[in-house]
C-alpha cells in the first residue's frame, strides 16, 4: 500500500562496456556538414543490439505513420514578450502551434 512501504528504486548496474566511449578527440560543436560517428556500446542498452542507430527525422518519419493524429510538437507562436521583465503566463494548450 502507502509510499512508506515501498521498497526504494536501486538504479542498474552497469559495466563499463555498458556505456559509449567517445573516440572522435575533443569535439565540442556540431556541424551538419562533418557527420559524428555514432557512439555504441560493445553490449547492454547503449548497444547497436538494444538500440540500433536512427536519426531523429527518421524516427519521426516512423512515428508520424504509427500516430498520425498525435501531436508531436507545439509551440507558443508568436512568443510573447516579458511583462515587467517576467514571463507571461503561458498560452492555453489550445492556442498552441501544433505539428502532427
Amino acid at each position: 500500500g502507502s509510499g512508506a512501504s515501498t521498497p526504494p528504486r536501486l538504479p542498474p548496474t552497469f559495466t563499463e562496456d555498458d556505456y559509449c566511449k567517445k573516440t572522435d578527440g575533443d569535439v565540442t560543436s556540431w556541424d551538419i556538414t562533418n557527420p559524428v560517428e555514432v557512439r555504441l556500446a560493445p553490449k547492454g542498452p547503449a548497444s547497436a543490439e538494444m538500440c540500433p542507430p536512427e536519426t531523429l527525422i527518421t524516427k519521426l518519419n516512423k512515428l508520424a505513420k504509427e500516430w498520425p493524429d498525435v501531436v508531436a510538437f507545439q509551440v507558443e507562436r508568436p512568443v510573447p514578450g516579458l511583462v515587467d521583465g517576467k514571463a507571461p503566463p503561458p498560452l492555453a494548450l489550445e492556442d498552441l502551434t501544433k505539428w502532427t
